[in-house]
């Protein structure tokens, strides 16, 4: 008897996460790289700013759950001079900087990769299913930024999470009797790397339906003046899901809870719709693509 649970404990599949909480090692390295703000193109001429309202908040919200002595969290956003450099050549100095440890941040990041049993990445910004804008309005292949962390030599081997949060740039209210589901703004097919120990877990649910520009009417019945800067829905979900799970839970388990919370906002149309007028498309469930060839369970956030 004693044999055979001893061979079905070798031929069990898992990633060594560690759960020894005296540890000097981090357990895990968490990156947010947050693009706030893009440009769009109106009539082929003017040029506007669309600012995610409340990113401030998303970012927040996961530095709660994500900082703690199990988790190494840092924040990518560009400085002022940076800003019209672009991301993917942004994140490439990003993983040099980690790997060649060219300065302090770098050399302490290098070790918390080497360490780390799992790498998370999460991206908030504009976009669509596969792509996402720069800060100038370039459309920007996601596998193009998970294809550079996938290269990296101290992520080889190793699980690498990637949990997509998009807004759809060209998201409006229009009157009720036009509502209609528009065309995803998609140029090409977008094919995710085939390659194993990587996750992409995509949101489309955009932050206009929590950051709405003062239409929701207050208590009294009067228009709001300003958006209310609130954490978006996949964001704050996700979280919700990932603080309530218990000890060792599978990380499918967790997106599967979130996916279960967020069925409850999309097919609800009084959770993110508006009083007089409507969206121009409407929410749609999350999607995600397993390519981890073990399974991955993470300690109890408590």
């Amino acid at each position: 008897m004693s044999e055979a649970k001893g061979h079905e404990e070798e031929t069990t599949w898992r990633y060594s996460f560690k759960n020894t909480m005296t540890e000097e090692k981090k357990k895990s390295c968490c990156l947010i790289i947050n693009i706030d703000e893009t440009e769009k193109k109106i009539d082929g001429t003017r040029v506007v700013k669309k600012i995610r309202t409340g990113a401030g908040r998303e970012v927040e919200k996961l530095k709660s759950t994500f900082t703690s002595d199990r988790y190494d969290t840092h924040v990518m956003e560009m400085e002022m001079e940076e800003k019209k450099k672009d991301v993917s050549v942004h994140v490439k100095d990003y993983i040099e900087n980690v790997t060649k440890g060219n300065d302090d941040e770098g050399k302490k990041l290098a070790g918390n990769l080497k360490t780390s049993d799992v790498f998370i990445c999460f991206l908030l910004a504009f976009g669509g299913p596969g792509f996402f804008y720069d800060r100038k309005g370039n459309k920007i292949s996601l596998s193009a930024i998970i294809t550079q962390f996938k290269s990296c030599p101290d992520l080889l081997e190793k699980p690498k999470l990637f949990i997509i949060q998009t807004c759809d740039l060209n998201l409006r209210p229009v009157g009720k009797h036009l509502f209609r589901d528009e065309d995803q703004d998609i140029s090409e097919p977008h094919c995710w790397p085939q390659d194993a120990d990587i996750l992409i877990y995509e949101s489309n649910i955009s932050g206009e339906y929590d950051w709405n520009p003062g239409l929701r009417k207050n208590k009294q019945g009067k228009r709001t003046s300003f958006p209310s800067l609130q954490c978006g829905t996949f964001i704050k979900t996700f979280c919700k899901a990932f603080k309530a799970s218990e000890n060792n839970t599978e990380f499918g388990d967790v997106i599967m809870r979130t996916n279960l919370m967020l069925q409850k906002f999309v097919e609800n149309r009084h959770f993110w719709d508006l009083q007089d007028e409507t969206w121009s498309s409407a929410p749609k469930l999350p999607i995600v693509t397993d390519q981890l060839c073990k399974e991955l369970r993470f300690p109890n956030y408590k």
